[in-house]
This record gives structure tokens, C-alpha cells and sequence, in this order.
């Protein structure tokens, strides 16, 4: 049998008058990667700080095996001399005894994480401190190590980086992340926070939607027998309790406490059950083509963002942005919108475009404002959401908000809370191009879900730039990579689909040391990616005529499709109808045949 290198035995924790806990207890082993999940306010930072021994306990012990040590990466970075170094803060978290053996390990982890060594902590932005706490926390090594949004703030790259460290880490693991991809990867256990109780199961968070499908199921049979046996007793007080008052005073007694645990079953299970409801986005209709790039070129700090970069945003794209720090995501983005401009080139776009822009700077927020006026900048009470309006405490419960929170100041939300709020802005009325810059940063897992849905259902046209692989691959049918230095790649699919193709390529290439296997690869690569071809003059000029070609059949149709929709116009015109019916079929064959006309050529690229 196992034996256990830290345990909590019913550990009681209160803040103010609400216990957070309550008699909780748990074991952690040595080969643990537990994944900690539950609804925001449940208690999950608070338990990995009890299990840290940050907390002076209420109730209840907490166990340590000796000589095993706790590292800690809290959510909330708090760094006292910014005058340090990288390079001497991480050494800080290496024993003395250690140093000489250990510091080679700096190395090894700061250079994926994209740290100077060499920068003083004071010129670092927020993300690259919490990057330079995680070194830290990951040289020291300890025998427990808990992870508090380890993914926030870290690009892919260093995601997946992270992943493989975790997963073959010398010692247990306990995580908490709204990552839900990377719970998946590292964790063989999870611990599910819920209305005050643990709940353990000894499967990874891949299990976790099933596990807890079951859970409630058994509780929500539970509870009707409870209300069951309820009625019956409320029936038994009703037909006799005062014949036999003195008698049944212990039944009576059961009864009330009965009653109570059924309404406290109840109330609990509608907050667990309460999720973020909104209805699905209705998007302004746009012409076929959104926006078209055209040989941008960008340059940004001396970087190369774009390099003759071309491409087409169609309707109903729906695109994931990835990419490293730094490589021009977010420049890629302002240039979309108009707040850049490209050093040569040009960026088309369509005119019956309408832009909402999520910005993970959240400039659209000023602190000073309250939430209400966030929503209803022009006064009033009601905001046009989609095609209806809805009064502004109706629509801030719809993101979780407490109606009396819509009087307050946005400066006194979290960072979690400003981020849904941000959304709710965004979301009201998204237009035909809805941009989302690093929209799941400090969200949690019921807020993700339903912004996954209704991106999902989502008409128009999406970007979406983010770390969260789940997030992306529920939502996009277009990846575009920034590899760096200029160097973009498109792929028709999902992120984990081109990473898997990638993954696939560098073994190919690693396994191809002879030449019958180099000839296999040739032949493969032949019959996946054509040799590119030079249009003549006449075709390439055709082809850059298409764009406009298909613009201006889109907005007569548009215009075909509003005289037609006239009350009374077969009535009162049957020829101008007739006509314009004809001319409408003949516009819409004639798309048709552009569209694949166009298709045409760029295959012949």
C-alpha cells in the first residue's frame, strides 16, 4: 500500500462568517498530477495555500512527511526585491547545499521560457515575472509542486514545453488552470471542489465531464428520494402529529431536519446548475469577401511581421491566430482593424464590413466607469443585444454579475470579472467581424463552455487569437501560424491537426537517414504540395480582378433580394418582378461561376 507524502485530516477553514471548507480531508502520493477544478469562489487557490501551509487552520491537521518540500506558483505574483536579476532571483530557489549541482538546470529552463538572464526583475512586464516566478518554482525542484494558472501568460509553444516538464517531473504535481488541454496531458487524478466538499476521483481530467455527469445524476436521485420520503412525513404530521405529540417528538424532529437538508440540496444544486445563458449572435449580413491582404509588408520594433504576405478572410471564416510572443499576432490584428498600417502593400476591406474588436488590454474598459454606463455608455436602461433590447441588469446576470454590482466601478472587479464583462460589451452586438484578442485569460471553465457555444453557432466572420488549444480547436476551421520573422503558414483545420502534421514531419525527417527513405519522403511531398506555377500576365490580372468581380455581384444581389422583398410588388409591377427575379437568378449563376473560376486559378498556383 501506498503511504502518502502529505494529508489534510478534517481541516475546517473560515473567512469572515462563510467556512470554506468544512472537516476536508485528502491524501497526495508521490506519482500524483492531480488537476484541482471547480466554479470560481469555490476554494481551489485557497485549498493549494492550505496544502502550501499558508493557512492557519480553523480545524482539523496537516501532514507533511519530513524532509519533503513544498514548491508553490500562486496566481497573484509577489515580488519584494525587483532589484534582482533573472538570472539571480531563479538561483534563489536553490538550496545552498545545491547551488554548484543545480544551476545548470537555469539554463535548461529559461531558455524555453524566453527569459534574459541577465534583465533586472524591474524591467519585466507582469507576464514575464510570472514567467520568472515559474522558473523558480520549477528549479527548486520539491517533492510537491503546486501550480496555480501556470498557462497564464505563456504562448503555445511554451505550454507545450511546460506540459512535457510536468509530465515527467520527479515528484507529485497539483494544478489548477482553465487550460483545459493541458489538465488533460499532465493529470492521472482529479480533485473536484463542490459546494463545500472534495470529491475524489483516480482518473485524470480527461474523465472529468463523464465523472461528473454521474455524480450529479446520483445526487439528483438522491434528492428525489428525499422529497419523497418528505411528503410522506409532512402527510404523517398532517393526519396525527398532535394525538401523538409526546410519542413522536424524535419523528418530528427527523422530520424538520429532513426538510432542511432537502431545501439546502435544492439551493445548492440550482448555484451549481446556474450557468452563463445568452442567446445566439445575430451578425450583419457582409459581402462574400471581408478582407483581403495584399504583398503586406510589416516590420514592428525592428521585427519582421509581415513579409509579402497575402491572403483572403471569406464570411463565415472562423480563424485561430497562434503563434510565439513576439512573432506579430496582436500587430497582425491592429492592422486588420486599421490601427496600423502596413509598410507596403494593401488591406482591403469589405465595405459592409462591421468590426467588434476584443482587446486583451481591455482599453475599452475605463476603471472610473461603472459597469452599467460600461454597457450604456449613452444612459438609458436597456442595450440593444442582437435584434431585441434588454435592461441592463438583466443582461450583467446573463454573465453571473450580481444585479447590485451594476453600480459599481469597473476598477473594483478582478481580472476574471473584467474580462466578462469585456465579452458582454463585445458580444452585445458583434457586427460581421468579431476579433477576439486572448479572449480566455482568467476566465474559468463555465465561462469558456459558454462562450465556446455560442462562437460556435456564431454567423459571421471570427479571429480569434489564443494559448488555449481546447478553446481553438471547439470553434475554428482556419489556423493561421506565426512562426517569426515574417514567416506565416496557413492550414485549413485545426490547431491540433497541423500540430500533429508537424509533429509527423520533424519524425520523418528525424527517421530519414537512408536513401530509400528520403526518396519515400520526396515522393510524398510531391504528391502533397504541387511545385508552384507563374500565371501569365492575362490570368494573373484576372485573378487580381476577382475580389472586386465578387464584390459587386454580392452587393446586387443584396440589392435584387431588398426590391424583391416590396409588399404588393407581383401585385402591382408582375413584369418589373418577373425581370427582377430573372436578373437575381442570373446575378446569383454568374457568383457561381466566379467563385469557381477563381478557384480555378488559384489552383493553378
Amino acid at each position: 500500500m501506498k503511504t502518502p507524502i502529505l494529508s489534510l485530516k478534517e481541516v475546517s477553514l473560515t473567512f469572515g462568517i462563510k467556512p470554506l471548507f468544512d472537516h476536508l480531508s485528502l491524501s497526495i502520493y508521490p506519482d500524483d498530477r492531480i488537476a484541482v477544478v471547480g466554479r470560481n469562489g469555490e476554494g481551489k487557490s485557497s485549498l493549494l495555500k492550505v496544502i502550501a501551509g499558508l493557512y492557519d487552520l480553523d480545524g482539523g491537521e496537516r501532514w507533511v512527511m519530513p524532509g519533503v518540500e513544498v514548491g508553490y506558483l500562486p496566481q497573484a505574483i509577489d515580488i519584494e526585491d525587483h532589484n534582482l536579476t533573472v538570472y539571480d532571483f531563479i538561483l534563489s530557489g536553490i538550496m545552498k547545499g545545491e547551488i554548484e549541482t543545480s544551476s545548470y538546470l537555469i539554463d535548461i529552463i529559461i531558455a524555453p521560457l524566453k527569459l534574459d538572464p541577465n534583465n533586472l526583475l524591474s524591467e519585466l512586464s507582469g507576464g514575464l515575472l510570472r514567467r520568472a516566478f515559474l522558473a523558480k518554482t520549477l528549479i527548486s525542484s520539491p517533492k510537491i509542486l503546486l501550480l496555480d494558472e501556470p498557462t497564464n501568460h505563456l504562448d503555445i509553444d511554451t505550454i507545450e514545453w511546460l506540459e512535457e516538464y510536468v509530465k515527467s517531473y520527479q515528484g507529485a504535481v497539483v494544478c489548477i488552470s482553465h487550460d483545459k488541454a493541458f489538465l488533460k496531458n499532465i493529470s492521472n487524478k482529479t480533485f473536484w471542489l463542490d459546494r463545500g466538499k472534495l470529491k475524489v476521483n483516480n482518473l485524470g481530467f480527461e474523465n472529468f465531464e463523464k465523472w461528473s455527469l454521474e455524480v450529479l445524476e446520483q445526487e439528483q436521485r438522491e434528492l428525489e428520494k428525499a422529497e419523497k420520503k418528505l411528503d410522506e412525513e409532512e402527510l404523517w404530521k398532517v393526519q396525527g402529529i398532535s394525538a401523538r405529540r409526546k410519542r413522536n417528538q424524535k419523528r418530528l424532529a427527523d422530520l424538520y431536519t429532513l426538510r432542511e437538508k432537502t431545501q439546502q440540496g435544492k439551493a445548492a444544486r440550482k448555484i451549481l446548475l446556474n450557468k452563463i445563458h445568452l442567446d445566439p449572435l445575430t451578425p450583419v449580413l457582409s459581402s462574400k469577401m471581408v478582407c483581403e491582404f495584399r504583398d503586406v509588408y510589416k516590420t514592428y520594433e525592428n521585427k519582421n511581421i509581415l513579409e509579402s504576405f497575402s491572403m483572403r478572410i471569406m464570411r463565415n471564416d472562423k480563424i485561430g491566430i497562434i503563434g510565439s510572443n513576439g512573432t506579430g499576432k496582436t500587430t497582425f490584428l491592429r492592422l486588420l482593424t486599421g490601427e496600423e498600417q502596413p509598410d507596403k502593400g494593401s488591406i482591403k476591406i469589405g465595405k459592409t464590413v462591421e468590426v467588434t474588436y476584443y482587446d486583451q488590454k481591455r482599453v475599452a474598459l475605463n476603471p472610473d466607469d461603472t459597469l452599467w454606463k460600461t454597457l450604456c455608455p449613452e444612459g438609458g436602461e436597456y442595450l440593444k443585444v442582437g435584434e431585441k433590447f434588454m435592461h441592463v441588469v438583466a443582461y450583467l446576470k446573463n454573465f453571473l454579475f450580481d444585479p447590485k454590482q451594476a453600480r459599481d466601478k469597473v476598477a473594483t472587479l478582478s481580472g476574471g470579472q473584467a474580462n466578462r464583462l469585456l465579452l458582454a460589451k463585445a458580444l452585445a452586438n458583434p457586427g460581421s467581424l468579431l476579433i477576439l484578442d486572448e479572449p480566455t485569460n482568467d476566465l474559468d471553465m463555465d465561462t469558456l463552455e459558454m462562450i465556446q457555444d455560442v462562437l460556435t453557432d456564431y454567423q459571421g466572420t471570427l479571429i480569434i487569437v489564443s494559448h488555449d488549444r481546447d478553446f481553438l480547436d471547439s470553434i475554428i476551421n482556419k489556423t493561421i501560424y506565426f512562426e517569426g520573422n515574417g514567416v506565416i503558414e496557413e492550414f485549413f483545420g485545426s490547431y491540433t491537426e497541423l500540430r500533429k502534421i508537424k509533429d509527423d514531419q520533424a519524425k520523418a525527417k528525424s527517421n530519414n537517414n537512408s536513401k530509400s527513405s528520403l526518396k519515400l519522403k520526396e515522393e510524398t511531398n510531391k504528391d502533397k504540395v504541387p511545385s508552384a506555377k507563374k500565371l501569365s500576365y492575362s490570368l494573373q490580372r484576372e485573378l487580381s480582378l476577382m475580389p472586386e468581380k465578387v464584390l459587386e455581384l454580392d452587393q446586387l444581389i443584396e440589392q435584387l433580394e431588398i426590391i424583391l422583398s416590396e409588399q404588393d410588388l407581383y401585385q402591382t409591377a408582375p413584369d418589373k418582378f418577373d425581370e427582377k427575379s430573372k436578373q437575381l437568378e442570373e446575378t446569383r449563376q454568374k457568383l457561381e461561376d466566379t467563385w469557381a473560376r477563381w478557384q480555378e486559378l488559384e489552383s493553378m498556383l
